[in-house]
């Protein structure tokens, strides 16, 4: 084992790199064999090594206990570690524990000038990561290994122990009087995972000892199918215009290269769901969007197709003085309504401007600033009606989820600018302006 993991480091130029890597810490076997073998190394081979370990809180004392144990063990050893016990009421998902080990991955390594992380998967995880994405209903990016190298957010990931099975990290602890704590809860097969470990894949091994192996070469082969794939991809950009072109075989493609890019859970029934979804709102001028996740919506209209986070809507209301700044704490931006002396300019703001000359009556008094609210209306710019500021945003392509953003001068509950679209006929210049407002 220990030579496998050597080559690694070789093939990767860590050895003699005088750098210093972190190591993914929970104290189980898999990552007490890794730790013990890189602190070997790491003496022997001029590199140093820091753990880290995170308490997800899930278990109660057995959970402070792992903590406990790692601490002890990296004391024994004189080696860094660092530590971090999550919020009890953290959603108990695979994905949120997921996203906090990786964030605090990150955190450590930018505090320590880390030159990347090690963790501890094995050929054994990736055979159950393998399986668990079949049942979901997968692509063939999803039958493609857990790779050993990959940086994420600009943090090198490191897996040196993917050619090693849980059996030999179990059988290296015991040689090596290592004792590793035990998660009771892999025990509990109501979790699809343990599920998997623990009853299909015993079944499964009994048609095929060699399961790992056959698995680990369905994974080299839909690695080569999505290299073609990828060069496929990467030559169009994933716009409503080239969404348009595709097959139905290719959008689905598309799509599932889609949400995985955008770390959003993805079955069968998903990348049909988005499909239907994209065919529809591609052809909206404002768009729409469809729930992703927490916090994480899919957004598609003529021009565009990203993902959004929905944020909290900017709730304020400030009575706008002439002459002077307004400072607009909600924004962190200054308003000024000043009035104007010039000639008649040669060239006006465009309308997404923040900018605007205009003609303003005395009898819009008082002005306030505010976001929208149920009621209001607006007489659009060269025209002799009002209209709801609903539909004014509808026909002016603003996507719904940022209508709550958009900065609005009122009087009383008639928008006279909604800033950065557009202005109120009431508002139009004849002559000269009589003011000019500007946002900045």
């Amino acid at each position: 084992m220990e030579n496998k993991i050597l080559d690694f480091l070789q093939k990767y130029q860590i050895i003699n790199s005088q750098k210093t890597y972190a190591v993914g810490f929970s104290g189980g076997q898999d990552s007490l064999c890794l730790i013990d073998i890189l602190d070997k190394l790491s003496q022997k081979y001029n590199f140093k090594i820091i753990a880290i370990h995170i308490n997800h809180n899930w278990r109660g004392e057995e959970s402070k206990n792992e903590q406990r144990s790692c601490l002890e063990f990296c004391k024994q050893r004189g080696i860094e570690i660092h530590t971090k016990t999550l919020d009890i009421s953290l959603k108990k998902t695979e994905e949120e524990a997921r996203n906090a080990r990786y964030s605090f991955f990150k955190e450590i390594c930018l505090k320590t000038n880390c030159d990347g992380v090690f963790t501890a998967h094995t050929k054994t995880d990736n055979t159950e990561t393998i399986l668990y994405r079949i049942i979901k209903g997968t692509g063939i990016k999803g039958l493609c290994a857990i790779p050993e190298f990959r940086e994420e957010e600009g943090m090198k990931i490191y897996r040196p122990m993917l050619s090693i099975t849980r059996e030999q990290t179990q059988l290296y602890c015991a040689q090596n009087k290592l004792t590793a704590s035990l998660d009771s809860s892999n025990a509990d097969d109501k979790y699809a995972r343990n599920n998997l470990r623990l009853n299909i894949v015993p079944l499964l091994k009994k048609i095929n000892p060699n399961l790992d192996d056959a698995l680990e070469n369905l994974s080299k082969t839909a690695s080569d199918y999505e290299d073609i794939l990828t060069d496929f991809i990467g030559q169009k950009p994933f716009t409503p215009e080239v969404f348009a072109t595709l097959t139905e075989a290719e959008k689905k493609i598309f799509i599932h290269r889609f949400l995985i890019e955008n770390k959003i859970d993805y079955s069968a029934k998903k990348i049909e769901e988005v499909k239907i979804f994209l065919n529809e709102s591609t052809q909206k001028p404002c768009g729409n969007t469809l729930s992703a996740g927490v916090n994480k919506w899919i957004f598609a209209s003529k021009d565009k197709i990203e993902v959004v986070s929905k944020t909290q809507k900017i709730d304020f209301e400030t009575e706008l003085k002439l002459n002077q700044d307004n400072y607009i704490k909600a924004l962190d931006k200054i308003l000024k309504i000043e009035e104007y002396n010039g000639e008649k300019p040669d060239k006006f703001p465009k309308e997404t401007d923040f900018k605007a000359f205009v003609n303003m009556p005395k009898s819009l008094s008082p002005l306030n600033l505010r976001t929208r609210r149920e009621g209001d209306i607006i007489q659009p710019f060269g025209m002799s009606g009002t209209m709801k500021l609903k539909k004014f945003f509808i026909n002016k392509g603003i996507a719904e989820h940022k209508r709550d953003q958009i900065p609005l001068i009122v009087y009383k509950n008639e928008v006279l600018w909604a800033i950065g679209v557009g202005l109120s006929e009431k508002l139009k210049v004849t002559q000269k302006p009589t003011h000019t407002i500007e946002l900045r």
